[in-house]
C-alpha cells in the first residue's frame, strides 16, 4: 500500500491551507464575539473559495466541480478544521450531493444558486424527539391532487436564519418498511404555514445558528419532491456517512492546531526557572496528544482512500462511523490538554482554545451521538440486521 500523499493533492492542501490562515483565521475572533458571520463579509469569501475550487471540491465537473475524491475533500476538510465551526461551516458547501438528484428545475432555482452564494439553503430532518434516531421523525406529508401538506416540527437547525429555503424530511409511506417510508422536500422559507418558532441558544459555534421550525397544514407543489418518492432516509444516511468523515477530517485539523498551539506555549512559558517543555507531565501530555492525533488521521484517510478504491460500501460505512466516534472523542480530549498545558489563559477568550473545545464537544452528539455510533459499528462488525 502506498501511504503517500499524491502530489496534486498535497497542492490542494497546501492552498486551503493559505486560504484559512490568509483569510478565514482573521475573522474568528469578531464572529464569535458578535454572534454572527454576516453575509456582507461572507460573500467575498464564497466567491473566494469559488475562484479557489475550495467550495465545490465534492461537486461533479458536469455541475462545475472538479471531482477530487474522498481523500482529496479529506484533505482539504482538515485544513479547515483549523478555523472557527461557524466559519468553515459557513464556506463549505453542505448539499453538494442533491445536485445529482434533483431535477433540472430544482438545480437552477436552488441547488446551483446555493452553491455560487446566490441563495441559501438548509437541512430539515432532525426533530425533537427524533434526534439521534434518524428513522423516528414524526412530521408527515399527505399527497392532495397535485401538491403536498406537511404537518410537523424541526429542531437544530442550522443556518435556518440565513437560508430561504430548506430540503424538509417527512413520512409519505406510513406502512411502509422504514427504508421506503420517508421523502424529502424543497420548502421555501415563504410558504405559507413554515415558520422559524424559535432560536435555540447553543453552548459553542457561535456565529452559527439553530431554530426549531414548524409546518403547519405547509402547501409544497409536487415538482419540490427530491429525488424519488420514498427514498429520503437512504439518501440521508448516505449523506450521514461522507458528512461524519469530513467531520472527523475536521477534528483532526482542530486537534493539530491545539497541539501545535501547545508545543510553542511549552517552549515558551518558564515556570520555576525552566520551560514547561522540560517537565515530564508536559511532555508526556504532548506524547499523547501527538499519538491520538496520528491514529485519527490515519482512520480517517484510510476511510477515504477506502472509499475511492469501491472496496465495499458496507465496510466503508463502518469505517466512516468509526472515524466519526474516534475523531470527535479525541478531538475532545487533545483540546481539554492544551487547554491544561495553558493554564489560565487557556481558560481564558484570550486564546481559541475554549472555544474551539465548545467548538468540538457538539460533534459527541450531533450527526449520531456516541452510544448511537458504538451500535451502528457493532451492527456491521456482527452483521446484524
Amino acid at each position: 500500500m502506498d501511504f503517500s500523499i499524491p502530489e496534486d493533492l498535497k497542492q490542494i492542501q497546501l492552498l486551503v491551507r493559505r486560504f484559512v490562515v490568509d483569510e478565514l483565521q482573521p475573522l474568528e475572533q469578531t464572529v464569535e464575539q458578535e454572534h454572527d458571520f454576516p453575509h456582507d463579509v461572507r460573500r467575498p469569501l464564497l466567491k473566494r473559495a469559488m475562484d479557489l475550487g475550495i467550495r465545490q471540491m465534492g461537486v461533479s465537473k458536469e455541475h462545475g466541480g472538479s471531482e477530487i475524491g474522498a481523500l482529496g475533500q479529506v484533505l482539504a476538510s482538515e485544513e479547515m478544521g483549523w478555523v472557527s465551526e461557524a466559519i468553515n461551516y459557513g464556506i463549505l458547501a453542505g448539499e453538494q450531493d442533491v445536485l445529482t438528484i434533483a431535477t433540472k428545475e430544482q438545480r437552477e432555482k436552488y441547488f446551483l444558486p446555493a452553491l455560487y452564494g446566490n441563495r441559501e439553503g438548509c437541512t430539515a430532518w432532525s426533530e425533537p424527539d427524533a434526534a439521534g434516531d434518524a428513522a423516528g421523525i414524526k412530521t408527515r406529508a399527505v399527497k392532495k391532487g397535485k401538491f403536498w401538506i406537511l404537518n410537523g416540527t424541526k429542531h437544530f437547525i442550522t443556518r435556518a436564519d440565513q437560508s430561504d429555503f430548506a430540503i424538509v424530511s417527512a413520512i409519505t409511506g406510513p406502512d411502509k418498511p422504514k427504508s421506503d417510508r420517508f421523502t424529502q422536500f424543497i420548502i421555501d422559507f415563504e410558504n405559507p404555514g413554515f415558520n422559524r418558532e424559535s432560536y435555540q441558544p447553543m453552548m459553542g459555534r457561535f456565529g452559527l445558528k439553530s431554530w426549531e421550525l414548524s409546518l403547519q397544514n405547509c402547501i409544497v407543489p409536487e415538482e419540490n419532491v427530491l429525488g424519488e418518492i420514498g427514498g429520503g432516509l437512504r439518501r440521508q444516511l448516505a449523506r450521514f456517512g461522507m458528512g461524519r468523515l469530513m467531520l472527523g477530517a475536521r477534528m483532526v485539523g482542530s486537534a493539530q492546531r491545539a497541539l501545535e498551539m501547545s508545543k510553542r506555549y511549552a517552549k515558551q512559558r518558564d515556570t520555576f526557572g525552566e520551560p514547561l517543555a522540560n517537565r515530564q507531565a508536559i511532555q508526556w501530555m504532548l506524547v499523547d496528544m501527538g499519538m491520538s492525533i496520528h491514529a485519527a488521521r490515519m482512520m480517517t484517510y484510510h476511510a477515504a482512500w477506502e472509499i475511492d478504491q469501491a472496496t465495499g460500501s458496507r465496510s466503508a460505512q463502518m469505517r466512516q462511523a468509526m472515524v466519526k466516534l474516534y475523531t470527535t472523542k479525541m478531538a475532545c480530549s487533545v483540546i481539554d490538554k492544551a487547554m491544561q498545558i495553558h493554564g489560565g489563559m487557556g481558560y481564558s477568550k484570550m486564546l481559541p482554545l475554549e472555544r474551539m473545545y465548545r467548538d468540538a464537544r457538539l460533534y459527541r452528539i450531533a450527526e449520531g451521538p456516541d452510544e448511537m455510533m458504538n451500535h451502528v459499528i457493532a451492527r456491521y462488525m456482527l452483521e446484524i440486521e
